[in-house]
């Protein structure tokens, strides 16, 4: 019984990549020493019978180096019978399928986890309140456009230091300035906020936040988008610590000035721009090492950005652009261009690259002439 789960757990270590096959004749030693070096172990509907063997339930020591567990589509109930107890090192859990009623009773097997990642689509289900108790989490990511409540007491984890949202609604309180340690942020889904914290003075949006990526698209463009304005006038316009923004917004679709007074941006991403007059201004942010204008109408580049003496990197994917002028290569830092998806032919791509040669740039064809 324990050569045969140990030799199917070593077959399967290697199958999934987890391991590498080894050339030398194998003994239950050898085999037992290759589990040991597992760092990462994925977990199926299709493999679980590996880890429900009497031998592996009861010792699971060999797996005492795993740092990270990924589950996929299992049954909540299998899940339960895990001995996270026994992995030590374990820092890291991906839970992918329906069957996040498995954390309502067992967060606390994982509360000594730095990193959770849950993807899930059902309708019904919420995040429990008790997610308090992963005591030492840094990095949250929640993927589920259903979810259109976050529990309150995620605003209480003071430890995170990086959150990735995509579900269907991000209610905003005051209380999100208790997450002290936070340094990314990033939102796709819809926004509303509490009264309190929109007009109140005594909230500090996440005031070490250093990276934010907000996309945000509505339906009504009147009272959302005001408010939707209004958030970013108030609490990002105005951060001092922020280095890096990426903004999509149906809301959004010129530059707004306010962004020009971000002297401490390295990263300006924006999408979905459609009206560029008053873009000059963004040649104050003299820090700016990356620039992206993309997915908009923008025909050409403008010639203020030859002030961005610090640009490492363009993007000016899914856009009009066809050709770049000569101020670009006049840029004494520029490591990287993004062209794909834009109208530049492949005569002007052999142009550009022997004009730029120490350059990376990426070109592809323009997806709205394939559409039409």
């Amino acid at each position: 019984m324990v050569e045969y789960s140990l030799s199917r757990l070593y077959d399967w270590a290697v199958t999934t990549g987890h391991l590498l096959l080894s050339q030398d004749t194998l003994t239950n030693e050898k085999i037992s020493e290759s589990l040991n070096q597992l760092k990462e172990i994925t977990i199926t509907s299709e493999n679980i019978k590996l880890f429900e063997s009497e031998f592996i339930k009861e010792d699971f020591t060999f797996l005492k180096n795993v740092e990270t567990i990924h589950f996929v589509q299992m049954d909540g109930n299998i899940i339960e019978s895990i001995p996270f107890q026994n992995l030590p090192n374990l820092q890291s859990v991906k839970i992918q399928g329906e069957f996040i009623n498995f954390l309502h009773n067992n967060w606390h097997k994982l509360s000594d986890i730095e990193y959770l990642e849950i993807n899930f689509s059902s309708n019904t289900e919420k995040i429990p309140e008790d997610i308090l108790l992963l005591k030492k989490l840094k990095y949250l990511h929640i993927t589920n456009y259903a979810l259109n409540s976050l529990p309150k007491s995620l605003w209480k984890l003071s430890t995170l230091v990086e959150i990735s949202l995509n579900v269907s609604n991000f209610f905003l309180t005051g209380e999100s300035s208790q997450l002290l340690k936070l340094k990314k942020l990033s939102i796709g889904t819809s926004f509303t906020f509490s009264i309190d914290f929109l007009i109140s003075n005594k909230y500090n949006f996440l005031p070490n936040l250093e990276e934010l990526k907000i996309e945000c698209f509505g339906k009504n463009q009147g009272f959302n988008s005001w408010i939707f304005h209004f958030f970013l006038r108030k609490h990002i316009f105005t951060h001092k610590k922020l280095i890096s923004l990426e903004l999509k917004s149906n809301y959004v679709s010129k530059i707004p000035e306010r962004i020009c007074q971000m002297s401490n941006l390295e990263r300006l991403h924006l999408k979905l721009i459609k009206d560029f007059k008053g873009s000059h201004c963004l040649k104050n942010l003299e820090n700016l090492k990356f620039l992206g204008i993309s997915e908009s109408d923008l025909e050409e580049i403008p010639s203020w950005l030859s002030h961005l003496k610090k640009l490492e990197y363009l993007s000016f994917h899914d856009t009009l652009i066809s050709t770049i002028p000569s101020f670009v290569k006049e840029l004494p830092n520029l490591k990287g261009i993004d062209l794909l998806m834009t109208r530049i032919d492949e005569n002007q791509e052999v142009e550009i690259r022997e004009t730029l040669p120490n350059c990376n740039i990426q070109f592809g064809y323009w997806l709205r002439d394939k559409i039409d």
